[in-house]
């Protein structure tokens, strides 16, 4: 019995390590196509993203999928990007318990809004190419917590 649940334990986990990077590539598309000014596959993205496995969440999982409905719900540019600001949020929270290898946190402040990102260039989404670069990183990639 204790070797069944050893290897249902395993496989979930693998689940899981397959469906994090599903979040996080439907979460980056939507941030890149907010960052150069588009909605173009915005609400497909965040369908997606709202429907996929949670990577590890738990409690928070349900926020993210809300959000997620909530932003593919956006008829414009700026509702987008209101959206996605409570997105980030719910999956910053996320973030916490669930391992998201190769990101960072970056918080703007004239936003007052956060998201998540690759390690790399700063790319705000919140106000496109005009200000692509302001923000400033508040969270290196880190391993999930242990509650």
């Amino acid at each position: 019995m204790k070797k069944l649940i050893a290897s249902l334990t395993s496989l979930a986990l693998a689940s899981l390590a397959q469906a994090g990077p599903t979040v996080t590539e439907h979460y980056e598309a939507i941030r890149q196509a907010l960052l150069h000014d588009s909605t173009d596959a915005v609400a497909t993205h965040a369908s997606e993203l709202a429907t996929a496995a949670d990577p590890g969440c738990g409690k928070e999982w349900p926020a993210v999928a809300t959000a997620a409905k909530r932003l593919a719900a956006a008829t414009d540019l700026a509702a987008s990007r209101k959206e996605f600001a409570v997105l980030s949020e719910a999956l910053v929270a996320c973030r916490k318990r669930a391992a998201m290898p190769g990101t960072l946190v970056v918080y703007c402040p004239m936003a007052r809004a956060s998201w998540i990102q690759p390690a790399g260039e700063i790319g705000n989404p919140y106000y496109g190419p005009s200000m692509a670069r302001c923000g400033e990183i508040v969270s290196e990639d880190q391993p999930p917590s242990t509650r």
